[in-house]
């Protein structure tokens, strides 16, 4: 075969191609379309789905589906936690004047302060209070958090309050769950938490009240819609109303989970004005409920650790304990809200708050 001839056959070859490649071509793009419609969705609002493993393009992409109806927070109690994040009450107003000059970057940047007259680098401070500043405050419920996760092979966790999520991923065991949810009643905390976990495929953020609303559920695309395995609430019932708290734990007991981890206190530290478990007259003061006390009087736990260690600057009397959910002792315990309830509101109007 001549040279031309190879040349005109090339040619021919090439021009019969063509219209295969353009319709290659148009085939790859409709595809593509159709992926980023169906299967990179964006982070939803209760109610949607959503799947994926991906940030594309800035937008949230996640592993799993969240199911539920949308909550509104109650007034009261979503202001009154607004104020004590907007005022640094739990914390410092450094700390929240620090958080509105830096934003999301306040959890990447260096905090120092004077010891014994020289600059000392401090663990990182949380918006959320000084009982969730990384190191010492917080030492202890991480460990005995993933600790927990690993033993019981749980793969989900609901997080409420989640706070400004200054210390849960900590650990391997925790930041590497394949579905995690942290909610809380104020939705500034939850906008600044999702913005720096967008690109956290296992990790979603949602405003809610737990003591209005029942606990939504998730799902994959291999799997059916299931409770979350853990839910866990730290330093929660203490600062909530008797009547929230009952509500809230009861939300939690009827949404299908099978652990609950819980902050409580024990003995001497419960009596105030000569009454265990004294009501708080409005949301985000504190009172330290024991709750295998009335009103709440919650089945013995599987066991139970203190929450801080001593020399721990946010040190309290308090315990966290691991609770099994699937016993008949739950199960009779669920029956008995409307008499907590009852109890609640009796000790609130004896209190005059």
């Amino acid at each position: 075969m001549s040279a031309e001839l190879c040349t005109r056959t090339e040619k021919s070859i090439g021009n019969r191609g063509r219209p295969a490649a353009v319709l290659l071509v148009f085939i790859s793009f409709v595809l593509g379309r159709l992926y980023q419609t169906f299967s990179v969705e964006k982070t939803m609002s209760v109610g949607g789905g959503s799947t994926g493993t991906r940030v594309v393009d800035g937008t949230c992409v996640k592993s799993w589906r969240l199911h539920g109806e949308t909550c509104q927070a109650g007034v009261e109690a979503a202001k009154s936690f607004e104020k004590v994040y907007d005022s640094g009450f739990w914390q410092s107003k450094g700390t929240a004047s620090d958080f509105k000059k830096l934003g999301s970057q306040f959890y990447y940047h260096d905090t120092h302060q004077a010891v014994n007259g020289r600059q000392c680098l401090t663990f990182r401070q949380s918006l959320s209070g000084t009982g969730s500043n990384k190191g010492v405050a917080s030492a202890r419920s991480l460990k005995y958090l993933a600790k927990v996760v690993i033993e019981n092979k749980i793969t989900s966790v609901l997080d409420a309050p989640c706070g400004d999520a200054n210390w849960q991923f900590d650990d391997f065991a925790t930041d590497s769950l394949p579905v995690y949810l942290g909610m809380d009643i104020v939705q500034s905390v939850i906008k600044n938490d999702n913005e720096r976990f967008c690109h956290h495929a296992n990790k979603r953020f949602l405003q809610w009240d737990v003591a209005l609303c029942s606990l939504p559920k998730w799902s994959t695309a291999q799997t059916s819609r299931m409770p979350f395995e853990l839910v866990h609430m730290r330093d929660v019932i203490q600062h909530i109303l008797l009547e929230s708290g009952c509500s809230a734990l009861q939300n939690v007991v009827t949404s299908g989970a099978k652990y609950l981890i819980l902050t409580t206190f024990t003995g001497n530290s419960v009596v105030t004005n000569g009454q265990p478990n004294w009501p708080i007259s409005k949301p985000g003061q504190m009172s330290p409920y024991d709750l295998a006390l009335p009103p709440f009087s919650l089945p013995k736990p599987v066991d139970c650790i203190k929450t801080h260690e001593v020399g721990d600057p946010s040190f309290e009397e308090d315990f966290t304990c691991l609770y099994r959910l699937d016993t008949p002792e739950w199960s009779t315990w669920k029956n008995g809200h409307q008499k907590r309830m009852a109890l609640a509101r009796a000790l609130h109007k004896k209190a005059g708050v």
